[in-house]
Protein backbone atom coordinates (compact mmCIF):
# COMPACT_ATOMS: atom_id res chain seq x y z
CA UNK A 1 0.00 0.00 0.00
CA UNK A 2 2.80 2.37 0.94
CA UNK A 3 4.62 1.59 -2.33
CA UNK A 4 1.49 2.42 -4.35
CA UNK A 5 1.10 5.78 -2.58
CA UNK A 6 4.75 6.65 -3.22
CA UNK A 7 4.38 5.67 -6.91
CA UNK A 8 1.29 7.85 -7.25
CA UNK A 9 3.09 10.83 -5.70
CA UNK A 10 5.99 10.42 -8.14
CA UNK A 11 3.61 10.26 -11.14
CA UNK A 12 1.77 13.41 -10.00
CA UNK A 13 5.06 15.24 -9.48
CA UNK A 14 6.36 14.34 -12.96
CA UNK A 15 3.04 15.36 -14.54
CA UNK A 16 3.18 18.73 -12.77
CA UNK A 17 6.57 19.36 -14.35
CA UNK A 18 5.23 18.54 -17.82
CA UNK A 19 2.20 20.87 -17.64
CA UNK A 20 4.14 24.07 -18.50
CA UNK A 21 5.83 22.32 -21.43
CA UNK A 22 2.56 20.92 -22.80
CA UNK A 23 0.86 24.29 -22.43
CA UNK A 24 3.68 26.08 -24.27
CA UNK A 25 3.31 23.72 -27.24
CA UNK A 26 -0.09 25.15 -28.07
CA UNK A 27 -1.15 24.13 -31.58
CA UNK A 28 2.35 23.47 -32.87
CA UNK A 29 2.79 20.38 -35.07
CA UNK A 30 4.48 17.46 -33.32
CA UNK A 31 7.61 17.88 -35.48
CA UNK A 32 7.97 21.52 -34.39
CA UNK A 33 7.85 20.54 -30.73
CA UNK A 34 9.99 17.43 -30.69
CA UNK A 35 12.02 17.88 -33.92
CA UNK A 36 11.99 15.53 -36.87
CA UNK A 37 15.37 13.98 -36.17
CA UNK A 38 16.08 13.97 -39.92
CA UNK A 39 17.97 17.20 -40.38
CA UNK A 40 15.45 18.20 -43.08
CA UNK A 41 13.34 20.71 -41.13
CA UNK A 42 14.49 23.57 -43.36
CA UNK A 43 14.29 21.65 -46.64
CA UNK A 44 12.09 22.06 -49.67
CA UNK A 45 10.28 18.91 -48.55
CA UNK A 46 8.81 20.69 -45.55
CA UNK A 47 7.72 23.56 -47.78
CA UNK A 48 5.86 21.09 -50.00
CA UNK A 49 3.72 20.17 -47.00
CA UNK A 50 2.71 23.78 -46.32
CA UNK A 51 0.81 26.45 -48.19
CA UNK A 52 2.32 29.84 -48.91
CA UNK A 53 1.09 31.06 -45.53
CA UNK A 54 2.15 27.94 -43.65
CA UNK A 55 -1.38 26.48 -43.62
CA UNK A 56 -2.08 22.80 -44.21
CA UNK A 57 -2.73 21.75 -47.80
CA UNK A 58 -4.81 18.92 -49.24
CA UNK A 59 -3.56 15.37 -49.75
CA UNK A 60 -4.01 15.92 -53.48
CA UNK A 61 -1.62 18.88 -53.39
CA UNK A 62 0.97 16.88 -51.48
CA UNK A 63 0.73 13.99 -53.94
CA UNK A 64 1.08 16.40 -56.87
CA UNK A 65 4.21 17.90 -55.29
CA UNK A 66 5.77 14.45 -54.92
CA UNK A 67 4.82 13.36 -58.45
CA UNK A 68 5.67 16.55 -60.34
CA UNK A 69 8.67 18.01 -58.56
CA UNK A 70 12.07 16.91 -57.43
CA UNK A 71 14.56 17.95 -54.80
CA UNK A 72 16.77 19.22 -57.61
CA UNK A 73 16.02 20.93 -60.91
CA UNK A 74 16.16 18.53 -63.85
CA UNK A 75 15.99 21.31 -66.48
CA UNK A 76 19.70 22.06 -66.49
CA UNK A 77 22.51 21.57 -68.98
CA UNK A 78 24.51 18.38 -68.84
CA UNK A 79 27.99 18.67 -67.37
CA UNK A 80 30.15 16.92 -69.94
CA UNK A 81 33.29 16.94 -67.79
CA UNK A 82 33.95 16.70 -64.04
CA UNK A 83 35.50 20.16 -64.25
CA UNK A 84 32.30 21.65 -65.72
CA UNK A 85 30.24 20.33 -62.79
CA UNK A 86 32.76 21.66 -60.25
CA UNK A 87 32.94 25.09 -61.86
CA UNK A 88 29.16 25.38 -61.88
CA UNK A 89 28.99 24.28 -58.23
CA UNK A 90 31.64 26.73 -57.04
CA UNK A 91 30.13 29.63 -58.96
CA UNK A 92 26.72 28.86 -57.40
CA UNK A 93 28.17 28.71 -53.88
CA UNK A 94 30.06 31.95 -54.48
CA UNK A 95 26.71 33.58 -55.27
CA UNK A 96 24.89 31.91 -52.35
CA UNK A 97 22.78 29.98 -54.87
CA UNK A 98 22.00 26.65 -53.19
CA UNK A 99 19.57 25.60 -55.93
CA UNK A 100 22.29 26.16 -58.52
CA UNK A 101 24.74 24.09 -56.47
CA UNK A 102 22.25 21.21 -56.20
CA UNK A 103 21.91 21.17 -60.00
CA UNK A 104 25.37 19.62 -60.09
CA UNK A 105 24.65 16.91 -57.50
CA UNK A 106 23.56 13.34 -58.23
CA UNK A 107 20.57 13.44 -55.89
CA UNK A 108 17.98 12.09 -58.33
CA UNK A 109 20.32 9.86 -60.30
CA UNK A 110 21.82 8.07 -57.30
CA UNK A 111 18.41 7.70 -55.64
CA UNK A 112 16.77 6.21 -58.72
CA UNK A 113 19.70 3.98 -59.64
CA UNK A 114 20.74 2.71 -56.22
CA UNK A 115 21.40 -1.05 -56.17
CA UNK A 116 20.41 -2.25 -52.69
CA UNK A 117 21.04 -5.93 -53.47
CA UNK A 118 24.35 -5.23 -55.20
CA UNK A 119 25.56 -3.16 -52.24
CA UNK A 120 24.63 -5.88 -49.74
CA UNK A 121 26.28 -8.60 -51.81
CA UNK A 122 29.47 -6.58 -52.30
CA UNK A 123 29.82 -5.68 -48.62
CA UNK A 124 28.52 -9.10 -47.46
CA UNK A 125 26.30 -7.36 -44.92
CA UNK A 126 22.84 -5.77 -44.70
CA UNK A 127 22.79 -2.27 -43.20
CA UNK A 128 19.21 -0.96 -43.56
CA UNK A 129 19.81 1.81 -41.00
CA UNK A 130 22.69 3.23 -43.07
CA UNK A 131 22.19 2.31 -46.72
CA UNK A 132 19.73 3.89 -49.11
CA UNK A 133 16.46 2.04 -49.69
CA UNK A 134 15.82 -0.34 -52.61
CA UNK A 135 15.12 1.68 -55.75
CA UNK A 136 12.70 -0.99 -56.97
CA UNK A 137 9.84 0.99 -55.44
CA UNK A 138 8.80 4.59 -56.10
CA UNK A 139 8.17 5.36 -52.44
CA UNK A 140 11.73 4.35 -51.57
CA UNK A 141 13.12 6.43 -54.44
CA UNK A 142 11.35 9.48 -52.99
CA UNK A 143 12.81 8.67 -49.56
CA UNK A 144 16.27 8.19 -51.07
CA UNK A 145 16.08 11.67 -52.58
CA UNK A 146 15.40 13.15 -49.16
CA UNK A 147 18.34 11.25 -47.67
CA UNK A 148 20.72 12.25 -50.45
CA UNK A 149 19.61 15.89 -50.37
CA UNK A 150 20.15 15.98 -46.60
CA UNK A 151 23.57 14.37 -46.93
CA UNK A 152 24.92 16.71 -49.62
CA UNK A 153 23.16 19.65 -47.97
CA UNK A 154 25.06 19.05 -44.73
CA UNK A 155 28.32 18.79 -46.65
CA UNK A 156 27.60 22.07 -48.43
CA UNK A 157 26.89 23.75 -45.08
CA UNK A 158 30.20 22.56 -43.62
CA UNK A 159 32.02 23.37 -46.87
CA UNK A 160 30.88 26.99 -46.53
CA UNK A 161 31.61 27.14 -42.79
CA UNK A 162 35.16 25.91 -43.30
CA UNK A 163 36.20 29.02 -45.25
CA UNK A 164 35.50 31.08 -42.12
CA UNK A 165 36.20 28.84 -39.12
CA UNK A 166 37.52 25.46 -38.02
CA UNK A 167 35.55 25.45 -34.76
CA UNK A 168 33.55 22.24 -34.34
CA UNK A 169 34.07 21.08 -37.92
CA UNK A 170 35.75 17.87 -36.78
CA UNK A 171 32.40 16.57 -35.54
CA UNK A 172 33.20 17.11 -31.87
CA UNK A 173 30.97 19.38 -29.73
CA UNK A 174 32.49 22.74 -28.81
CA UNK A 175 32.14 23.76 -25.17
CA UNK A 176 30.85 27.33 -24.80
CA UNK A 177 33.38 29.35 -22.80
CA UNK A 178 32.08 32.88 -23.39
CA UNK A 179 28.69 34.56 -23.76
CA UNK A 180 29.51 35.79 -27.28
CA UNK A 181 30.92 32.55 -28.68
CA UNK A 182 27.80 31.47 -30.61
CA UNK A 183 27.13 35.05 -31.76
CA UNK A 184 30.71 35.35 -33.02
CA UNK A 185 30.36 32.06 -34.92
CA UNK A 186 27.21 33.28 -36.70
CA UNK A 187 28.86 36.57 -37.63
CA UNK A 188 32.03 34.88 -38.89
CA UNK A 189 30.14 32.34 -41.00
CA UNK A 190 28.25 34.91 -43.10
CA UNK A 191 28.12 33.26 -46.58
CA UNK A 192 28.22 36.67 -48.24
CA UNK A 193 31.92 36.49 -47.46
CA UNK A 194 32.28 34.00 -50.32
CA UNK A 195 31.60 36.69 -52.94
CA UNK A 196 35.36 37.01 -53.51
CA UNK A 197 36.00 33.26 -53.69
CA UNK A 198 38.32 32.31 -56.57
CA UNK A 199 38.66 28.84 -58.06
CA UNK A 200 42.38 28.70 -58.83
CA UNK A 201 42.94 25.15 -60.04
CA UNK A 202 41.24 21.76 -60.46
CA UNK A 203 43.52 18.75 -60.36
CA UNK A 204 43.62 14.96 -60.21
CA UNK A 205 44.85 13.60 -56.86
CA UNK A 206 47.61 10.99 -56.72
CA UNK A 207 47.58 10.01 -60.39
CA UNK A 208 49.57 6.81 -59.78
CA UNK A 209 46.71 5.45 -57.69
CA UNK A 210 43.86 7.15 -59.55
CA UNK A 211 44.75 5.49 -62.84
CA UNK A 212 45.80 2.11 -61.46
CA UNK A 213 43.79 -0.82 -62.80
CA UNK A 214 42.67 -1.79 -59.29
CA UNK A 215 41.42 1.68 -58.42
CA UNK A 216 39.57 2.09 -61.72
CA UNK A 217 37.90 -1.28 -61.12
CA UNK A 218 36.88 -0.33 -57.56
CA UNK A 219 35.65 3.13 -58.55
CA UNK A 220 33.54 1.78 -61.38
CA UNK A 221 32.04 -0.99 -59.24
CA UNK A 222 31.14 1.63 -56.65
CA UNK A 223 29.62 3.88 -59.33
CA UNK A 224 27.44 1.06 -60.62
CA UNK A 225 25.88 0.67 -57.17
CA UNK A 226 24.50 4.19 -57.61
CA UNK A 227 23.36 3.68 -61.19
CA UNK A 228 26.39 5.43 -62.69
CA UNK A 229 28.84 4.38 -65.38
CA UNK A 230 32.07 5.76 -63.97
CA UNK A 231 33.57 7.47 -60.91
CA UNK A 232 36.49 9.82 -60.46
CA UNK A 233 37.83 12.37 -57.99
CA UNK A 234 39.17 15.89 -58.17
CA UNK A 235 40.91 18.25 -55.76
CA UNK A 236 40.46 22.00 -55.96
CA UNK A 237 42.61 24.95 -54.96
CA UNK A 238 40.64 28.01 -53.84
CA UNK A 239 41.71 31.52 -52.93
CA UNK A 240 39.78 33.77 -50.56
CA UNK A 241 41.06 37.04 -49.14
CA UNK A 242 44.66 36.13 -49.88
CA UNK A 243 44.47 32.68 -48.26
CA UNK A 244 44.59 29.35 -50.12
CA UNK A 245 42.27 26.43 -49.37
CA UNK A 246 42.01 22.86 -50.65
CA UNK A 247 38.82 20.87 -51.12
CA UNK A 248 37.74 17.88 -53.15
CA UNK A 249 34.96 16.11 -55.00
CA UNK A 250 33.80 12.59 -55.77
CA UNK A 251 32.02 12.68 -59.11
CA UNK A 252 30.09 10.07 -61.08
CA UNK A 253 29.21 9.91 -64.77
CA UNK A 254 25.63 9.14 -65.81
CA UNK A 255 25.90 8.60 -69.57
CA UNK A 256 27.32 11.96 -70.75
CA UNK A 257 26.51 13.84 -67.56
CA UNK A 258 28.95 14.20 -64.66
CA UNK A 259 27.36 14.75 -61.24
CA UNK A 260 28.85 15.41 -57.80
CA UNK A 261 28.31 12.66 -55.22
CA UNK A 262 30.42 14.02 -52.32
CA UNK A 263 32.50 17.08 -51.42
CA UNK A 264 35.78 15.34 -50.60
CA UNK A 265 38.50 13.22 -52.15
CA UNK A 266 39.37 9.86 -50.61
CA UNK A 267 42.64 9.68 -52.51
CA UNK A 268 43.70 13.04 -51.07
CA UNK A 269 42.82 11.89 -47.56
CA UNK A 270 40.27 14.64 -47.03
CA UNK A 271 37.59 14.89 -44.36
CA UNK A 272 34.29 13.15 -45.26
CA UNK A 273 32.49 16.18 -43.79
CA UNK A 274 33.24 18.09 -47.01
CA UNK A 275 35.32 20.83 -45.40
CA UNK A 276 38.21 22.71 -47.00
CA UNK A 277 41.56 23.21 -45.28
CA UNK A 278 44.17 25.93 -45.55
CA UNK A 279 47.05 24.99 -47.80
CA UNK A 280 49.96 26.48 -49.75
CA UNK A 281 50.26 26.30 -53.51
CA UNK A 282 53.33 24.06 -53.12
CA UNK A 283 51.42 21.65 -50.88
CA UNK A 284 48.57 21.53 -53.40
CA UNK A 285 50.94 20.61 -56.22
CA UNK A 286 52.29 17.77 -54.08
CA UNK A 287 48.77 16.28 -53.83
CA UNK A 288 48.67 16.07 -57.62
CA UNK A 289 51.90 14.07 -57.95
Amino acid sequence: MRKNIISMIIILFVFSLLIPFISSCGNKPVNDVFGTGTGLTDSATDEALKGTTGDAVSKESINNEIDNTSVQNKDVNNFTTPEAAIEHFVNAIKNNDVKGALETCAIDESSEGYDFIGTANRLKVLMPTINLAPSNYKMYIDINKLIQAASIGNQIKLFVYSFFTTEGLDGKPVVITSDNQATDFVSAADPQGLSKLILKEIGIPDKSIMYSDKNIENFNKHAQLYGADEQTERVVLYELNGEYYCGGFQIMRYKNNWKIISLYSNLAGQSPYGTVTKITQVEFEQILQ
